[in-house]
């Protein structure tokens, strides 16, 4: 096993997959949780073929929506030390306002903001001391949500939820941090077709690549973030730095 042991969730696909590539390659020993249930078999052939492209990697396949799972999930770690907890599996569902399903509420909020508590409650003594937990929160978090509407909540409470386990977790010295990324070039941001929005633009006219935001989460896990501790770090290319009326104004003089 290597050195060090890290935690990581919603590892299949996307931020999550980059991550764990990420880390492996810095000598990790990898827990990789993803989601896994009868009728959602995608998830079980990406995980599989990230097993073959990582060698220490432990797949752990529990659906976070179900809250025994996640107890499952935290078991299946055992004794074994952390030094790093990432939590970032996330679940997205539209939810029409007029027609409200109140169970796409409970199951968005379970995954976000939910799971990662338990998570970290279960585990709290698997961490080693100067461990450190990141949370993949959203930009979403800062705006109002619409068909997404417990998405946005869940991701605003996920950065509150971090702020307080920095507060609770101090005595081990354990750090606790979310990154809030704007618009990712993902399967999500694909089928939300943003490259044809506005608010796909940034001040360097793209949207981030997975890469950079593992990259973010390489750092704060490191000991150069030995100093980061309760942050909301918001990598999102300036998206949310820019007011678009005025930039509209700007541009029209």
């Amino acid at each position: 096993m290597a050195k060090k042991t890290v935690l990581i969730t919603g590892v299949s696909k996307g931020i999550g997959r980059t991550i764990a590539e990420k880390l492996h390659s810095e000598g990790f020993y990898i827990f990789g949780g993803y989601k896994w249930r009868k009728d959602y078999r995608k998830e079980e052939t990406q995980a599989n073929s990230l097993k073959k492209e990582l060698k220490n990697l432990k797949l752990l396949p529990f659906d976070l929506g179900i809250r025994e799972n996640t107890f499952k999930l935290t078991k299946e770690i055992g004794s074994t030390k952390l030094s790093a907890i990432v939590n970032n599996a996330g679940e997205f569902i539209e939810n029409d306002w007029l027609k409200f399903d109140y169970d796409s509420w409970d199951r968005v909020i379970e995954v976000n903001m939910v799971a990662p508590l338990v998570i970290a409650q279960e585990l709290k003594n698997n961490l080693l001391a100067n461990a450190a937990i990141v949370s993949i929160s959203s930009s979403d978090a800062f705006y109002a949500g619409f068909d997404d509407i417990a998405y946005s909540v869940s991701k605003a409470g996920l950065n509150n939820l971090t702020k307080s386990l920095a507060a609770m977790l101090v005595d081990k010295k354990i750090r606790v941090n979310a990154i809030a990324p704007g618009w990712v070039d993902t399967e999500m941001a694909e089928s939300a077709d943003i490259d044809t929005l506005p608010h796909s633009k940034t001040f360097l006219n793209r949207n981030a690549t997975t890469e950079e935001i593992a990259e973010v989460v390489s750092f704060l896990i490191s000991k150069k973030a030995s100093f980061i501790n309760g942050a909301i770090i918001s990598v999102d290319g300036g998206y949310s730095a820019i007011d678009y009326v005025v930039k509209k104004e700007h541009e029209n003089r």
